[in-house]
């Protein structure tokens, strides 16, 4: 997924912000999620949590700080985290 996000923004011409979008929201609208694929209460939602702002840089999606699915701190970076371990690529 990341080498897709780094050509839809380098080699296509998309923002970072559309190339995300493309990843999350509207594959979401495309399969007729109604429950995932923005952030909003009482959406279901897995998290990311990355150094930088991939806005800016889509490459900051490679710094990896935590994952969260169904609202749970995946165990491989927990204790990483908790450790305090910098940085935590993939």
């Amino acid at each position: 997924m990341h080498h897709e996000l780094y050509v839809f923004v380098h080699k296509i011409g998309m923002t970072p912000a559309e190339a995300l979008r493309s990843a999350t929201s509207l594959v979401a609208k495309r399969f007729q999620f109604t429950d995932r694929g923005r952030l909003a209460e009482g959406l279901n939602a897995d998290l990311l949590l990355v150094e930088g702002n991939p806005l800016e840089d889509i490459d900051a999606t490679l710094n990896i700080r935590g994952v969260w699915r169904d609202g749970n701190l995946c165990s491989t970076y927990a204790a990483k985290l908790e450790a305090g371990v910098e940085p935590l690529l993939g």
